[in-house]
C-alpha cells in the first residue's frame, strides 16, 4: 500500500497521538505526529502533510498560535482543531480552520473524516 498522503496531529496527550495513528493504521496515510507545536511546525515544514489536525491547548505556543503559523506558510492548508472544549469551536472556525474534532475522539468517524478530506 503507497502512503502518499500525509497527515501531521500535534498533541501534547500521548494516549491521542498513538490512538489516532493505531485507528488509522491500515489506510494509504503516513502518520505524522509532533506533542507541541514547535516540533508540528519543523515536522510540517519538513514533510508538507496534506492535513494538519492540532489540539488547541499546547504547552508554550499554542495550536491558535501555531495554527496561524502554518497559514503563513501555506494559506491553503487545511487544518482541523481538536479540543474536549465546545467553546473553542467557534474560535477555531471564526480563525478558518476546516473542522473541529471533539475529544474524546469518535474512533468510529474519524477516519472517514480524515479519508474524506485526504482523497
Amino acid at each position: 500500500m503507497t502512503l502518499d498522503k500525509k497527515l501531521l496531529i500535534v498533541d501534547d496527550d500521548f494516549n491521542t497521538l498513538k490512538l489516532i495513528e493505531l485507528i488509522l493504521r491500515t489506510y494509504p496515510i503516513k502518520v505524522l505526529t509532533a506533542n507541541n507545536a514547535e516540533e508540528g511546525l519543523k515536522t510540517y515544514q519538513e514533510f508538507k502533510p496534506d492535513l494538519v489536525i492540532t489540539e488547541i491547548r499546547l504547552p508554550k505556543i499554542s495550536g491558535l498560535t501555531f495554527f496561524e503559523e502554518i497559514k503563513k506558510i501555506n494559506s491553503d492548508q487545511k487544518v482541523y482543531f481538536m479540543n474536549n472544549d465546545l467553546a473553542y469551536n467557534s474560535i477555531g472556525l471564526d480563525l478558518g480552520a476546516d473542522r473541529f474534532i471533539r475529544k474524546p475522539i469518535d474512533t468510529r468517524t474519524l477516519p472517514k473524516e480524515i479519508m474524506d478530506e485526504l482523497y
